[in-house]
């Protein structure tokens, strides 16, 4: 088994916009929610200006494009609670070792799968919806849209949490399908065949051929 499977995400180019919309009629009640979605305005901010400042580098090295990434994007993406999400029951039966190399091979290819869409800033056109909330306060779904010519508007919707460093993003769906639904499918078929060792030595792999570094 391989896996090739993974490169589902980076291949699916609604999952470019949807990195682009992390980098870019709220309800007034929802003052905590609110901040979720200035958090990820403020991050589109950033990223705009990292990537127009290092353009020519972006387009000559894919490696300046995952340093942009790992400088604006990877901390406001929560990974230890997308990692338990994607794991699952896997996460509970693996040690702090496999928890704390799992995470950093996971980083590493988000970083990859990220660093892919971060030349497709420009031109995008985001409408943002009402927040949702889930099962409190701290926990919400921004919800956003990109307008299709021809067709209906592509669903983008990130799941926030609000921990001890702020809203960070742990889950996004586009039209339906799930980051965290997909990768778990992936890795846990992995798990049931290799186990827990056998998973993070595949990502290890799969980012060394690919010449990353955490």
């Amino acid at each position: 088994m391989t896996l090739s499977t993974l490169s589902l995400l980076s291949s699916f180019r609604p999952w470019h916009a949807a990195v682009v919309l992390l980098c870019s009629s709220l309800l007034p009640t929802l003052a905590q929610a609110s901040n979720a979605l200035e958090v990820l305005r403020a991050t589109t901010e950033a990223l705009s200006a990292e990537v127009e400042q290092n353009r020519d580098a972006i387009a000559a090295d894919p490696g300046a494009a995952r340093a942009v990434v790992r400088k604006v994007l990877t901390p406001k993406l929560d990974l230890e609670r997308t990692s338990r999400w994607v794991l699952g029951k896997h996460w509970r039966t693996a040690d702090d070792g496999q928890k704390a190399r799992f995470i950093q091979e996971f980083r590493t290819l988000l970083v990859r799968t990220y660093a892919r869409a971060v030349a497709e800033l420009a031109g995008v056109n985001v409408e943002y919806l009402p927040i949702k909330e889930g099962g409190s306060d701290k926990d919400v779904t921004v919800q956003t849209q990109i307008p299709r010519a021809g067709g209906a508007p592509i669903g983008v919707y990130y799941r926030m949490y609000n921990g001890t460093d702020g809203w960070k993003v742990y889950d996004v769906a586009i039209d339906g399908v799930s980051l965290v639904t997909t990768y778990r499918s992936s890795f846990s078929r992995v798990v049931r065949t290799d186990g827990m060792e056998g998973l993070i030595a595949r990502l290890a792999e799969k980012n060394r051929t690919t010449g990353q570094t955490s």
